[in-house]
């Protein structure tokens, strides 16, 4: 595996861990901008991915392979959807907002619309900017009631081994009464690094979708179990 660091957030906290979980096993590659990257990469992980299926899925080895840590401006969106599941909150006068804590997945199930929002950037990345960016957008607007949902761009869990940041995130709602965060996973035998905090809200998602091939009947069951 590959790993591509974007320069300017080299210092980051979070791109330090990073680099100390993975010592020297992988090959890491620093880059300024995208456009230094040779086109033979973009070629590699890009060529072929749009919203057919099974493009993606032939090529997914080849994009797991390539792993980036970038520094990204956007990273706190203002849900204006009226999901059920965020009504709740907005009704108690919490403001919703989707927080990108990495990007993608590595479980592409048939049926998520990360297949189609994501087409042009099918790569795994980590934002190493996240802790620094959140810290500085919660310390201003500390008087404002918000939910922060760290699940609409990717699984909550899915890099937290080598990141931590659900520990972060969850010592957030400890410093900050004004904070709820809501995380989602469709990982099995997770292992929670913090004790359980009723404001930070875990949800698991259960596939039952019989198109997607990945789960099975007995997986759905062996799930719930688990739960």
């Amino acid at each position: 595996m590959k790993i591509y660091i974007q320069k300017s957030v080299m210092d980051y906290k979070c791109t330090q861990d990073v680099i100390a979980h993975i010592g020297e096993k992988y090959e890491i590659i620093q880059y300024d901008k995208y456009t230094e990257l040779a086109k033979e990469l973009f070629l590699d992980i890009w060529d072929n991915f749009n919203i057919n299926y099974e493009n993606y899925t032939q090529n997914l080895s080849r994009r797991n392979n390539h792993f980036f840590i970038k520094k990204w401006t956007n990273l706190f969106v203002e849900d204006n959807k009226d999901f059920t599941s965020f009504e709740i909150y907005k009704k108690l006068w919490y403001t919703v907002y989707n927080v990108k804590i990495w990007m993608n997945c590595n479980l592409w199930c048939k049926y998520c619309y990360l297949l189609n929002t994501t087409k042009f950037t099918p790569e795994i990345a980590i934002y190493g900017n996240i802790q620094e960016e959140t810290l500085k957008f919660v310390e201003n607007h500390k008087d404002k009631k918000m939910l922060l949902n760290l699940w609409e761009y990717t699984d909550t869990f899915m890099l937290d081994k080598i990141t931590d940041l659900t520990v972060f995130f969850n010592n957030l709602t400890l410093k900050y009464p004004n904070i709820l965060i809501e995380s989602r996973t469709k990982l099995q035998n997770l292992t929670l690094k913090f004790d359980p905090n009723p404001n930070f809200i875990l949800g698991f998602s259960v596939s039952i979708n019989e198109l997607d091939k990945f789960w099975k009947k007995e997986q759905v069951l062996s799930k719930l179990n688990y739960i």
